[in-house]
């Protein structure tokens, strides 16, 4: 299998650099095919403007867009490492979206509807939090969590999302507890591996 493993998380002493190498780590262990995308690193802007908007709709794919849109089409699977700010996903990631999940590559709009059309592709979605899981539960934002990228984005482009982790709280976790959360994302990227 060939994983596109999306990063986005500018310090690389974080728990999300240290899921990130886990996952890399544990997939080219496995013998997959690995590429990464540390999205800080990469020099991608994320800065949809109004060129490109112009480009796409008249067919014309920028280059930087086509490269990216060619590893997802690539790719059996695509993993999401990013923390969670604001209920939602870094900027850096969203603005990689709004370029590169296009209409006519991610989706299509006809009159019966919208159809997504990265279909047979499935995704390991692994998150961070600032706070623990009963603050977004008490506070009515769980669901919208959930919601944002996996929801709003993948499902809508027809991606099959084969599991989506959280690692809550991690101020207020001790090394012991992110040991067993990286064994435990460890575990889902064995299992889809081994699909």
């Amino acid at each position: 299998m060939r994983h596109l493993v999306l990063y986005c998380h500018p310090d690389p002493k974080s728990l999300n650099h240290a899921i990130f190498e886990a996952v890399v780590e544990e997939l080219r262990g496995l013998g997959h095919e690995v590429v990464e995308r540390d999205l800080y690193q990469t020099g991608f802007s994320p800065i949809l403007r109004s060129v490109d908007l112009a480009r796409l709709a008249a067919g014309e794919i920028p280059e930087d867009i086509q490269a990216e849109q060619d590893e997802i089409r690539a790719a059996d699977c695509l993993v999401f490492i990013f923390p969670i700010w604001w209920t939602g996903m870094p900027a850096m990631l969203k603005g990689y979206i709004d370029r590169v999940f296009s209409p006519g590559f991610a989706f299509s709009v006809a009159a019966e509807g919208p159809q997504g059309l990265l279909a047979g592709k499935r995704a390991l979605v692994f998150n961070t939090t600032a706070f623990p899981e009963t603050f977004y539960r008490q506070a009515g934002l769980a669901e919208s969590l959930d919601a944002n990228l996996a929801g709003g984005i993948l499902r809508f482009c027809g991606v099959e999302v084969a599991a989506h982790k959280y690692c809550w709280g991690v101020p207020f976790t001790d090394n012991e507890e992110r040991q067993a959360q990286l064994a435990e994302i460890r575990e889902l990227v064995r299992a889809e591996a081994a699909r």
